[in-house]
C-alpha cells in the first residue's frame, strides 16, 4: 500500500521543511494530496514546491491555506499544476485566497 495523502496542517513549519519535502516528492510516485495548512510557508517555499511540480505529475493537490503565500505565488503554483496535468488548463486549476485561505487543486472550477 502506499501513502496518497499527506497531512501536516498546523505543525509550525518553515521554508527549510518546505524544502525538504519538495526534494523527496521530485520522484514521488504515489502521494496525491499533500496538505500543509496552517504552518509557516512564505513565497520561498511555495516556489520550491513549483520546481516541484515541474517534475512531478502524480501530486495535484496542495493545500496551503493559513500560510504567508502570496496570491501571486498561488497563482504560479496553480498554472504549473494545470501544465503538466493532462487534459488541464490554467483556468481548470483552482486557486483562492482570502484572507485566511489559499488552496491549490487541480479540478475543474465550477461556472458560475
Amino acid at each position: 500500500q502506499r501513502l496518497r495523502r499527506l497531512r501536516l496542517c498546523n505543525n509550525r513549519l518553515s521554508d527549510a521543511a518546505a524544502e525538504v519535502m519538495a526534494e523527496s516528492l521530485r520522484c514521488n510516485k504515489a502521494l496525491v494530496n499533500l496538505e500543509l495548512a496552517g504552518n509557516r510557508v512564505t513565497d520561498l517555499g511555495c516556489s520550491l514546491f513549483i520546481e516541484m511540480v515541474r517534475c512531478n505529475c502524480v501530486i495535484n493537490t496542495i493545500d496551503l491555506s493559513n500560510n504567508m503565500v502570496s496570491e501571486s505565488s498561488m497563482r504560479a503554483l496553480s498554472q504549473q499544476i494545470a501544465q503538466r496535468t493532462p487534459g488541464s488548463s490554467p483556468k481548470s486549476a483552482t486557486a483562492a485566497q482570502s484572507s485566511s485561505r489559499c488552496q491549490i487543486a487541480s479540478r475543474a472550477i465550477p461556472a458560475n
